[in-house]
């Protein structure tokens, strides 16, 4: 993960150069999830389609299977990005 230093170096306060983690539980047919799933569905898009290519790319650019709409996922944040 590359990040300027600008961000996160800060010379007269410690704690405030320590990454914020923040992990999210995503619940299927949660609308309070909603935006996190689809930005969710668009990292592993990028990862299995982009990076791995083990699915087949599409417009959309989103990856969704059979389980998505059932599944519950635990999602990590650093500094509000997905991980």
């Amino acid at each position: 993960m590359n990040i300027p230093a600008q961000q996160i170096l800060h010379p007269t306060n410690p704690e405030a150069n320590k990454p914020r983690i923040e992990t999210r539980i995503l619940y299927p047919n949660d609308p309070t999830s909603a935006q996190a799933r689809r930005e969710f569905e668009k990292l592993r898009y990028r990862v299995y389609c982009e990076e791995m290519r083990w699915e087949p790319e599409n417009i959309a650019t989103v990856e969704r299977d059979k389980y998505d709409s059932e599944a519950i996922y635990i999602v990590a944040y650093v500094n509000d990005r997905l991980v």
